[in-house]
């Protein structure tokens, strides 16, 4: 397969949220409900259609450490279970709305908070 102009890499270890009003109208109307729906933990397929990414990505992401909004407990022969926390999930995407707004001057993400 030929991938004809390939989208840059963002500089940052993060993922980018998507941008625009639309993202915050599906995050506020739709994404955000189904997250607080899950009391305790909230399933990979929830968290990567929430931050626009696969499910692998999530695992990945989880499995380094870097990111406070779950943990992966490695398992017996090399598996991991991993436990996503509904409101640390939110604080890390509306933070990175609230990044995306400072670094960009774009406040299509004004009011969220």
């Amino acid at each position: 397969m030929i991938i004809l102009n390939p989208k840059p890499k963002p500089n940052s270890k993060t993922k980018q949220l998507p941008k625009g009003q639309n993202y915050l109208t599906l995050w506020q109307k739709e994404l955000k409900p189904l997250v607080l729906s899950h009391y305790g933990e909230v399933p990979l397929e929830v968290v990567a259609k929430a931050l626009g990414t696969s499910i692998t990505k999530v695992q990945s992401q989880l499995q380094s450490g870097m990111y406070d909004y779950g943990v992966a407990r490695k398992c017996s022969g090399g598996k991991h279970s991993y436990e996503v926390y509904p409101l640390r999930l939110i604080a890390f995407i509306e933070g990175n709305m609230t990044n995306n707004n400072n670094n960009n001057n774009n406040n299509n993400f004004e009011g969220v908070y």
